[in-house]
């Protein structure tokens, strides 16, 4: 027996590799009849595993494999590699796309918009690999982690809730909310410490939850010591609860992995104190979502006068009553799918728009002179009115297309909610893709990966800032990495030879040859493409605007000093330009990809300012 033992354990090995090489060749030849370059890598990276294990095992490999072993493929092992190298990956291939060969299969990586576009519209040959989506299935099956059928029929009863007098909504709660933070911060100025500065990061996760509870319960959240709470009460009732919604929510979104990997009873009993929390945040999830559909129910039942407005949770549980009269189910959603969807709405709503809300502001505080021509235009735009009779339905139109839009939008160019949008071709055939004038074969179940960091960086789609055709493409890549709005307003025939064309704009002469530049379809894609779109990106995009003017119209934002030396000796820049510098540095080199693009190894300090009372003169 002991003879026997290692030669069966070598039969095996020397099987597994044989199987494992003879895989890998046959997929090389795949990628050499579709004719993209290509890499070679040892396993697949794209599944939800290798998500949550990369940032543990990839430094692993690196210390203990040699460089000239690892330099061709351990940085493609990052599953966003493509925050990390942006465009270059590319650039080296001169080709907007190329391969991912492995043992396990083929992945296409593209930043070309030709292909993210048929991509997007296509979804008979292209479609979402929803076994990658598991990890936001918490409380069941929900918009974005379904397809096919299951998806259409959740589409078709979501989409309703998502209209303009939802729109309206968000305007007028973004005003509100928005204002009392502000409030807030003017409260917390007073009290700061020496080396305290208010939490940014925090404020504006916080306020984007307050906004879309509006949009999606009814409900007004109030800030904590708000005048406002203490008059009128929080609408969150802490009685019956362990945590309030809000706090329940940032509970597990944080840490929503360890939902994924472990069942919540697990969670509950473990001898941790963080993953008690976890599960105490799932639990009481649960329990306000339970609660709130059920006493909707008895006031719907009872015929008693809805005060909730446009929410989604209304509308949502009038298909439940739907079914119900009509005995079919396929006329509405379950119980379960309703308190799913609310739960993935309030997730991704809050994440992405608190986000990019922070991002704005970190970029405004590093271009202060961009700063100042944002809110000249905003006193144009305003005037003296006060913020409570700012209206959606005067100012919305003023905002769109300009230098604020611009603002946001750039802030969306460079740090998109997410880093890639998965999908996969058709399984039981080849794909054909159009690409340079040329058909491409894609086999069968071929992962395809949208790198949207690299296509919002790809020179032949962006003009440079100063609206001239870029003759130096190299130049020009280097300018798609900074934070340049106006790039946003060019002449015509600029941007129809970056493939896009403009719309009139307030903030630019209109006279049919200068505008707001539109890009191409597929060369910016914050919320995805296509019918896969962000549901909720028109919400968004009016907290965005409205949240930005008014923290603007009064006031501005720095970056804080307090942290820099006088001068660094070293390079002879000043204290704001050392502080400019860490700030991008950090931006760069401490970005990660979890649920949504967000900004670790140490937060940027900012702090707030009357206007005219600023530090660094323009």
């Amino acid at each position: 027996m002991a003879f026997f033992a290692p030669l069966i354990i070598s039969i095996i090995l020397l099987a597994a590799i044989s199987s494992y090489t003879i895989r890998l060749n046959q997929n090389i030849k795949l990628a050499k009849q579709i004719g993209l370059p290509y890499i070679i890598l040892p396993w697949h990276t794209d599944t939800v595993t290798w998500f949550i294990l990369a940032p543990w095992t990839i430094p692993i490999l690196n210390h203990c494999l040699p460089s000239f072993l690892t330099r061709k493929w351990l940085k493609f092992m990052d599953p966003f590699w493509t925050w990390h190298l942006r465009y270059s990956p590319f650039q080296e291939r001169a080709n907007y796309s190329f391969l991912s060969v492995s043992a396990w299969g083929l992945a296409l990586n593209t930043c070309s918009p030709e292909i993210i576009a048929q991509f997007g519209y296509n979804r008979r040959d292209f479609s979402k690999p929803i076994e990658m989506y598991s990890i936001v299935e918490t409380f069941g099956p929900n918009l974005i982690s379904t397809d096919g059928p299951h998806w259409k029929h959740q589409r078709r009863i979501i989409q309703p809730s998502f209209n303009e007098a939802n729109n309206i909504l968000a305007w007028g709660e973004t005003v509100f909310q928005t204002t009392a933070l502000v409030k807030k911060w003017v409260r917390e100025m007073d009290t700061l410490g020496k080396d305290e500065y208010l939490n940014f990061h925090d404020d504006l996760r916080q306020l984007a939850l307050h906004v879309v509870a509006r949009g999606t319960f009814g409900e007004r959240i109030f800030w904590a010591n708000d005048n406002l709470n203490a008059k009128h009460g929080n609408t969150e009732n802490q009685s019956k609860h362990s945590m309030s919604l809000g706090q329940a929510t940032l509970a597990i979104v944080s840490d929503l992995k360890w939902l994924f990997i472990l069942p919540p009873w697990i969670l509950k009993w473990a001898p941790s104190k963080h993953l008690n929390k976890i599960w105490m945040g799932y639990h009481e999830i649960d329990r306000h979502m339970q609660e709130r559909i059920r006493n909707r129910q008895i006031s719907r039942n009872e015929g008693k006068e809805e005060r909730h407005g446009h929410d989604i949770l209304g509308s949502l549980i009038s298909t439940i009553q739907k079914s119900s009269s009509h005995n079919d189910l396929r006329l509405g959603l379950t119980h379960q799918e309703i308190v799913s969807n609310v739960f993935v709405s309030l997730m991704a709503g809050h994440e992405t728009t608190g986000a990019t809300l922070f991002y704005t502001l970190i970029n405004l505080a590093m271009y202060p002179a961009w700063q100042v021509e944002v809110q000249r235009e905003l006193d144009a735009i305003f005037g003296d009115s006060g913020t409570e009779t700012w209206s959606h339905g005067e100012y919305m139109k003023k905002l769109q297309y300009s230098k604020i839009d611009a603002t946001i939008l750039e802030t969306l160019r460079l740090f998109p909610p997410n880093g890639l949008i998965p999908k996969h071709s058709a399984l039981d055939h080849p794909s054909i893709l159009r690409y340079k004038e040329k058909d491409i074969t894609i086999p069968p179940n071929t992962r395809l990966l949208v790198m949207i960091v690299s296509a919002h960086r790809n020179p032949h789609y962006w003009p440079p800032p100063n609206g001239s055709f870029a003759v130096d493409q190299e130049a020009n890549r280097q300018d798609t990495n900074e934070y340049r709005p106006e790039r946003w307003f060019v002449r015509k025939s600029i941007a129809e030879a970056y493939g896009g064309k403009i719309v009139d704009s307030d903030s630019v002469n209109s006279d049919g040859q200068h505008g707001f530049f539109v890009p191409c379809k597929g060369a910016f894609i914050p919320w995805s493409i296509g019918a896969r779109q962000c549901i909720g990106r028109n919400f968004a995009h009016v907290e965005l605007l409205v949240a930005i003017a008014i923290i603007l119209r009064e006031w501005s934002v720095e970056l804080v000093l307090d942290q820099v030396d006088r001068c660094d000796e070293e390079t002879g820049k000043g204290r704001w330009e050392s502080a400019r510098m860490r700030a991008e540095e950090r931006l760069r080199d401490g970005m990660y990809n979890y649920i949504t693009m967000q900004l670790g190894n140490g937060l940027i300090p900012l702090r707030l300012v009357k206007r005219g009372d600023e530090g660094v003169v323009v």
